[in-house]
């Protein structure tokens, strides 16, 4: 997994399931900063196929991250059984943009 996240830019995450993709039935894909979360992902926002979900962070997004703090990234989701799975925490680091405001 790529561990840094540059401000401004449009990172895809994805995760190969032990099941298939339509058993899902909430996803939560968090990235905290100190306290506080910063991003939240929900099953909404995922691509899915097969056995595998992809979340694509915005532009938007990632300058929501500062640099130099460290960023804690954790799956959690509940299949249609009603079990429970979670990633352990990542963490990831945040780069500053050298200049702000999306690329359009």
């Amino acid at each position: 997994m790529n561990t840094t996240i540059m401000q401004g830019t449009t990172p895809v995450f994805s995760f190969t399931l032990p099941f298939e993709s339509a058993q899902v039935e909430s996803f939560f894909l968090t990235f905290r900063q100190g306290k506080e979360t910063v991003i939240e992902k929900k099953l909404t926002d995922c691509e899915t196929k097969d056995y595998e979900l992809s979340v694509t962070l915005s532009q938007e997004d990632t300058f929501l991250l500062q640099s130099q703090t460290p960023v804690l990234m954790q799956v959690r989701m509940t299949d249609k059984n009603g079990a429970a799975f979670a990633s352990p925490v990542f963490t990831l680091r945040a780069e500053r943009a050298l200049k702000g405001g999306t690329i359009v």
